[in-house]
């Protein structure tokens, strides 16, 4: 009887001592995430948010400590700017929406620093899928 016990309890502290080990060793990676590096060299982050309306909702966002002006841009592939505005905030973060279809995937958001001429760019790329999910129970 005691020799089933015991290999329970030192299971049991082996597995508490390589949880903890885990524990500790998944904080400190975390602590040096790379997406600190990728923000200093591309400070600009826009993302999908969602669809409201049937429409396509995006967020652009940036730091502007310096204050400088940045020209913001929603442009299609034959140039045509759909909207656009100079904007000095120290912290941008505006959100745009745009309507459904397939002109979607010809769209990019444009932001630029006048003072240090730097530009980023980004395209969007929209696919629409359709999943249909079956599944068979048995009830008795």
């Amino acid at each position: 009887m005691k020799k089933p016990i015991m290999n329970n309890t030192l299971r049991a502290a082996a597995t508490l001592f390589l949880s903890g080990l885990f524990f500790l060793h998944a904080g400190a990676t975390k602590a040096q995430s790379h997406k600190d590096k990728a923000d200093a060299v591309n400070p600009v982050n826009v993302t999908y948010i969602g669809s409201q309306d049937g429409n396509y909702i995006f967020d652009v966002a940036f730091d502007n400590n310096a204050g400088d002006t940045y020209y913001v841009a929603v442009v299609d592939d034959a140039g045509n700017t759909l909207y656009k505005g100079l904007y000095t905030d120290k912290k941008f973060d505006k959100k745009f929406k745009l309507p459904p279809g397939e002109e979607i995937n010809s769209v990019s958001f444009v932001i630029r620093n006048l003072k240090s001429n730097s530009s980023y760019t980004y395209a969007v790329a929209a696919q629409q899928r359709s999943v249909e999910e079956v599944s068979v129970k048995r009830t008795n």
